[in-house]
């Protein structure tokens, strides 16, 4: 756990030009401030909120400068973890090891063991030689984890983003059945601004994989709502997407050509020759 939280928040005061008095006002004593300046103390959420409204800066920006000034080996794991894009098995038993090495000095740290055990999962299904018959040990660990999963009576934003992030790994029925519950989540995150990504992501994702599946009506559903909020968003890596997507699935050349169009005017390059090839693969089949 970070404990010069106080140092971080004593520059962010002095490059603002105010003293310790003009901060504390009539709310708390000057010594309240110090000890937290000096990482004698943690203060409560309440006071901490109070701290940041007087040199006007929001949770979220004071997590990242700390996150800045000197990242911890924990919250460095945890990022790691969330951006995963596409990783190799290498790369996961890798992850797996890093949380394993944590948990000898932090045993007790639920966000790590509820990661690593999702990994691991992931990776066991892999190792499995098709989805569609996966192991003893792979079907005993999905099924651990989906129980786990809806017992929760709620996901948080960081639980979404690691499914999210390993969804693809998952046989066709935990996808689809993880998939389910994921939407209910989110629908109650739709006023949640830093979670749009999330849900552009999730319906780019089940877009494709009901694409791939030959499931027209449910890619056209979850392209037509990408497309959405892609717009909303002013996301035109995932409105192209979008497009595409709905091109091939409801035969409009017309449609994929405008999604390859506006790849090519914000020159997403990377994005265009994966989506050529696609769609070249998908109209052979």
């Amino acid at each position: 756990m970070r404990w010069d939280y106080g140092s971080v928040y004593k520059e962010i005061r002095r490059n603002k030009h105010l003293t310790q008095e003009e901060v504390c006002g009539n709310y708390i004593n000057r010594s309240t401030l110090t000890r937290f300046e000096n990482n004698q103390t943690i203060p409560s959420y309440e006071l901490m909120r109070f701290l940041l409204k007087q040199v006007d800066m929001t949770f979220e920006e004071f997590e990242y400068l700390c996150n800045y000034y000197q990242p911890s080996e924990r919250q460095q794991l945890l990022y790691d973890i969330d951006n995963l894009k596409n990783p190799t098995n290498d790369q996961l038993i890798g992850i797996v090891e890093r949380c394993e090495k944590h948990l000898k000095k932090e045993s007790d740290d639920i966000p790590i063991i509820r990661r690593k055990q999702l990994i691991e999962t992931v990776i066991s299904v892999r190792n499995s030689n098709k989805f569609s018959q996966i192991s003893k040990e792979a079907q005993m660990l999905t099924d651990l984890q989906m129980t786990e999963l809806t017992r929760c009576n709620n996901w948080y934003h960081n639980d979404i983003i690691i499914l999210s992030t390993l969804l693809y790994s998952f046989p066709d029925k935990t996808i689809e059945d993880i998939s389910k519950l994921l939407l209910q989540r989110l629908d109650k995150y739709k006023d949640f601004k830093r979670i749009k990504p999330t849900i552009l992501s999730h319906y780019q994702f089940l877009a494709y994989y009901y694409l791939n599946k030959k499931n027209f009506t449910k890619t056209i559903a979850f392209a037509t709502k990408l497309t959405t909020l892609a717009k909303q968003e002013k996301r035109y890596d995932q409105l192209a997407r979008g497009y595409v997507y709905l091109g091939i699935a409801d035969k409009k050349q017309e449609l994929i050509d405008k999604g390859l169009q506006i790849l090519e005017l914000t020159e997403e390059q990377r994005i265009l020759n994966i989506l050529k090839s696609f769609i070249k693969e998908i109209q052979t089949d």
